[in-house]
């Protein structure tokens, strides 16, 4: 019953560890998931000011301009995330 083949001398320690990985990653993603929800709101609700207005064209590029910055940062932590992740796996290979 052992997830690993090469844990399996390590009995139910190293499930738990496993699974406290797994749990983590879960409240990891649960929680950037909940703040993007919130920032699109914010997003959404500056849009309506602008548009209360009448002036759609600025509102429409507010909108662009406040996607434009918002990728940014998901490209850096996504560059990151995969130079650790081939960093570990050249690792494992060696």
């Amino acid at each position: 019953m052992a997830l690993y083949r090469h844990h399996r001398s390590f009995g139910l320690r190293i499930h738990a560890t496993l699974l406290l990985d797994q749990v983590k990653k879960i409240v990891i993603f649960t929680v950037v998931l909940l703040y993007s929800a919130f920032a699109k709101a914010q997003c959404a609700m500056c849009r309506a000011v602008i548009e209360s207005d009448g002036s759609n064209a600025e509102a429409e590029g507010l909108n662009n301009g406040i996607t434009y910055l918002m990728i940014f940062p998901y490209l850096l932590v996504g560059g990151i995330i995969y130079m650790i992740y081939r960093s570990t796996t050249r690792k494992k290979l060696n």
